[in-house]
C-alpha cells in the first residue's frame, strides 16, 4: 500500500499491509496537523476493493478513523465472499470460458451410482474398437465463439455485451446477452440447455404428453422435423404407460427467418414442406401401413453434426437400427454414415435389464417394478415440422383412429 499510515499500532499497521496486497487499498489520508478534522491524519480516506480480480480498476471509497477503516474492509469483505460463493459471482467471464469452450477438459466425472455415466464425456468412450459415446466439444470447428461489444472513445457502459456464437462453423446463428460477468454465463447456460426437460402439453387427443425440445437450442432460426413412434396398445402392461421415442432432424440449409437467410442457409417454402410430407410418408407409411421396430437393450446412436444428426434410442438389434436411421436422414435425401453409427451393450443385458417385471410388496400392495429399457414394438405416430423463430410447431402427419391425415393448421400454409 503506498503512503501507509505508521504510529497506530502493529496490529492495524499489518492488517492494512495485507488489505493493501491482497484488495489493492490506497491510502488516501494526510499526516498534516492543523486540518479540518475530516483532514485530520486520525480521519482518512481509502480506495477498496473486496476483490481486485473483479473489480479490475474500479474502486469503493471507505472514509473514518484508522480502526474504523479496518473495520469496514473487514466486514465488506466478509459480506462479498459470503455472498460470492452463495451466487456464484466469484468468477470471471473469462475464466468461465476457458472451461466451457474446451468441454471442461480436466474435471472428473465420475457416478457414485453404478452404470451410470456421463453424456459429456472428456474423452471418446469406446467399447472395443467401437466409439459408443464421443468426447464432448471434440470437435473444434464446432465449439462455441464470442464477440464481446466494446463502447468506443470515452463512453462509458457499467455493462458488458457479448455476442455469443453456439456454433463456430455457423455463423447465421448468434444471441446476444448483456450484464455482468455471472449473469452472462447463467445466461449462456440457460440459452443452450432450456427446456431439456420438455414441457408438457395436451395433445390434440386430449392425451397429456412430453413434448421435449430439441437438445441444441443454438439454432434458434432452423426449422426442425420431430417423428413420434408410439409402442402397441396391445402390448402395454396394465397400469404401465406406453412407450415411445421421439427423433428430431434438423434441416440443414434452410432457415425459417427471411432476416437470416445467408449463402449457407436459404428460406424454407411451402415446396420443401411438401417434400419432407411426401418423404415421410414413402418412408414411414408405404401402402398405408406404418413403419414400425422393436425397441430393445441396446443403445444405438448417430451422431452427424455436419448435417444435424443426433438420434439415439433403444433396439435389439443394430440391423434394425440402421434400418430407422437410413430413413431419417433420407427425409432430407441424405445417405448413413456408417462410421458415426455407435453401439451400447451391456455384457450382462438380461441381469442389467431383465425383461421380467419384478414384483415387491408396498403399503400393503403387491406392485411391479418398472423395467429399465423395456421392450416393446414402436411404431410411427405423427410427424409434426416446428418453426422456432415463431414457437409455431404444425402437424404433418397423424394417425387418428387409425386414419392419417395432415395436421389442420399445416393446410393453411401448404
Amino acid at each position: 500500500m503506498a503512503n501507509v499510515k505508521r504510529g497506530i499500532g502493529d496490529i492495524q499497521n499489518e492488517a492494512i499491509q495485507k488489505m493493501s496486497e491482497r484488495f489493492a487499498v490506497t491510502w488516501l489520508g494526510t499526516s498534516n496537523p492543523g486540518k479540518r478534522f475530516d483532514e485530520n491524519p486520525s480521519f482518512d480516506v481509502y480506495e477498496f476493493s473486496a476483490d481486485k480480480k473483479l473489480d479490475g480498476k474500479d474502486r469503493d471509497y471507505l472514509w473514518g478513523s484508522d480502526s474504523s477503516i479496518i473495520e469496514q474492509a473487514s466486514t465488506v469483505k466478509a459480506l462479498h465472499d459470503s455472498l460470492a460463493r452463495r451466487f456464484g459471482f466469484n468468477i470471471k467471464f473469462e475464466e468461465f470460458w476457458s472451461f466451457w469452450e474446451a468441454g471442461f477438459k480436466g474435471f472428473e466425472r465420475k457416478s457414485k451410482v453404478a452404470g451410470l455415466r456421463t453424456n459429456y464425456p472428456e474423452n471418446d468412450i469406446k467399447e472395443g474398437d467401437s466409439i459408443v459415446s464421443p468426447a464432448w466439444r471434440k470437435d473444434r470447428d464446432t465449439r462455441p465463439v464470442y464477440i464481446e461489444w466494446t463502447p468506443k472513445g470515452k463512453t462509458d457502459f457499467p455493462l458488458r455485451i457479448i455476442e455469443y456464437f453456439p456454433d463456430k462453423s455457423n455463423e447465421s446463428v448468434s444471441k446476444l446477452f448483456i450484464g455482468t460477468d455471472w449473469t452472462i454465463i447463467r445466461d449462456i447456460i440457460q440459452y443452450e440447455y432450456e427446456g431439456g426437460l420438455g414441457v408438457v402439453e395436451v395433445g390434440e387427443e386430449g392425451e397429456a404428453e412430453v413434448k421435449a425440445l430439441p437438445e441444441r437450442k443454438g439454432r434458434v432460426n432452423q426449422p426442425y422435423i420431430q417423428l413420434f413412434f408410439y409402442q402397441d396398445s396391445k402390448e402395454v402392461e396394465k397400469n404401465f404407460q406406453p412407450l415411445r421415442a421421439q427423433l428430431t432432424i434438423f434441416l440443414h440449409g434452410l432457415t425459417d427467418n427471411p432476416q437470416r437467410t445467408s449463402a449457407r442457409n436459404r428460406l424454407i417454402t411451402k415446396t420443401d414442406i411438401n417434400q419432407f410430407l411426401n418423404k415421410i410418408k414413402a418412408e414411414f407409411l408405404p401402402g398405408n401401413t406404418p413403419y414400425s421396430y422393436r425397441k430393445g437393450k441396446k443403445l444405438i446412436s448417430y451422431y452427424n453434426s455436419d448435417q444435424g444428426y443426433k438420434f439415439q434410442t433403444n433396439f435389439t438389434t443394430k440391423t434394425e437400427a440402421i434400418s430407422l436411421y437410413k430413413k431419417m436422414v433420407s427425409v432430407q435425401g441424405d445417405i448413413l454414415d456408417l462410421t458415426r453409427l455407435f453401439v451400447s451393450t451391456n455384457e450382462a443385458e438380461e441381469q442389467a435389464y431383465p425383461s421380467q417385471l419384478q414384483t415387491v410388496n408396498f403399503l400393503g400392495q403387491t406392485e411391479k417394478l418398472i423395467a429399465k429399457r423395456r421392450t416393446g414394438t414402436m411404431r410411427f405416430h405423427k410427424a409434426t415440422i416446428t418453426f422456432p423463430s415463431y414457437g409455431k410447431t404444425h402437424i404433418l402427419l397423424k394417425n387418428i383412429l387409425g386414419a392419417w391425415i395432415p395436421g389442420e393448421s399445416l393446410k393453411s400454409i401448404t
